[in-house]
C-alpha cells in the first residue's frame, strides 16, 4: 500500500501549509483511464494516513472522479443541443429565404396547403408539377 508523503517534503509555498496542515494525502482522480484532478486531504497534526483511511479515501476519489467526468460530459452534451438549436434556427432561416414564399401572391387555404406541400418536397431533387386553375389577380 502506498504511504502518501507528509507536507513537509512539499515546497513551502503550498497552500496546505499556509493553512496550517501537517500531514497530507494526495489521491488522483482517475475516470476512464484519464487523470482529471486530485482529492487533496490534509491534517493539522502530525499522523500519517493510515492504509485503511488511504484505501477508504480512494474509493471516494474514485466516486468523485465519475461525479466529475459526468459533469464535464453533461455540459458537452449541453453545448452541442445548444449549437444544434442554433444550426436548426439558421437553417430553417435559410430555407424560408432561399423558397421567398413573401413573393407568392395568395393567402388562402389552398394556397398555404400547396406551399406547404412546396416546403415538403422543396429539399429533394424530384420534378414537381404543380397542376391548378388561375385565377386573375384581384385589386
Amino acid at each position: 500500500m502506498l504511504h502518501p508523503p507528509s507536507l513537509e517534503q512539499l515546497p513551502p509555498d503550498d497552500e496546505f501549509r499556509k493553512l496550517g496542515m501537517e500531514e497530507g494525502c494526495s489521491l488522483p482522480l482517475i475516470s476512464r483511464g484519464r487523470i482529471m484532478g486530485s482529492l487533496d486531504l490534509g491534517r493539522t497534526r502530525p499522523a500519517a494516513f493510515t492504509d485503511d483511511e488511504v484505501e477508504f479515501l480512494t474509493q471516494i476519489a474514485n466516486q468523485v472522479a465519475i461525479a466529475v467526468d459526468n459533469a464535464l460530459a453533461y455540459g458537452q452534451i449541453a453545448d452541442l443541443k445548444n449549437e444544434l438549436a442554433q444550426e436548426k434556427l439558421y437553417l430553417e432561416s435559410e430555407i424560408r429565404s432561399e423558397m421567398n414564399f413573401a413573393d407568392i401572391v395568395g393567402n388562402s387555404p389552398a394556397i398555404r396547403a400547396v406551399l406547404g406541400q412546396v416546403e415538403t418536397v422543396a429539399p429533394s431533387n424530384s420534378t414537381v408539377l404543380l397542376l391548378g386553375e388561375t385565377a386573375p389577380a384581384r385589386n
